[in-house]
């Protein structure tokens, strides 16, 4: 089942008017990626979440559901050196991310999100923004998250409000993917921007 609705943002004291679409990975063609790309590519849930991310010197990140990639562009704006992995099950997305990539050094792959293109235990950060109400089977995907994590690796889900209101997720449903996968120390906070409002839940990965 797919969710269309109209959602409006006051930014720099203009007010834009969005459609948006939220369905499951299977409803989407190059055609309704692009309409998502042009629309959405970049947005403020990924400034706010990538405040969030910590990462060593040289650390790996991973960005499940990559889309354009804007969000690991600011994760590596805030973290020179980083290795920055994203992945998405689209090649229109991840050709858009691969040509507005720039110098930041992230590298982008056509990949499902149950079946990452990593090593067990090489990522310290793996991140899912309004990402997991698109999956089929997103328990799949944080089991998926969870290995590639190294021991004591976070992961976060940032989730915008209105994307909840119309997906029919939920903090609650995000602890349990999160709790399922074995991920421990689950916590909860939002921010937020504008009237842009963000779920954010993290995860550790056990020692």
């Amino acid at each position: 089942m797919s969710h269309s609705h109209r959602h409006s943002h006051q930014h720099h004291g203009l007010v834009h008017s969005h459609d948006h679409h939220h369905g499951p990975a299977g409803a989407w063609t190059p055609e309704t990626a692009e309409w998502y790309a042009e629309r959405f590519g970049e947005w403020p849930s990924q400034g706010l979440l990538a405040a969030k991310v910590e990462l060593p010197a040289g650390g790996t990140v991973v960005d499940v559901g990559c889309g354009t990639g804007g969000l690991l562009r600011e994760v590596c704006a805030r973290h020179p050196g980083a290795v920055a992995v994203g992945i998405d099950a689209m090649p229109t997305m991840i050709a858009r991310a691969r040509a507005s990539a720039g110098d930041a050094g992230a590298r982008f792959e056509v990949a499902d999100a149950a079946s990452l293109p990593l090593a067990d235990g090489t990522a310290d950060v793996v991140l899912f923004l309004n990402t997991l109400h698109h999956l089929g089977d997103p328990g799949a995907a944080m089991a998926e998250a969870a290995r590639v994590l190294r021991p004591g690796g976070v992961v976060w889900v940032g989730t915008d409000e209105d994307v909840y209101d119309m997906s029919g997720w939920s903090n609650g449903r995000v602890r349990d993917e999160l709790s399922g996968a074995g991920l421990r120390r689950v916590r909860q906070t939002s921010a937020h921007t504008g009237d842009v409002v963000l779920n954010l839940l993290s995860a550790l990965r056990r020692a």
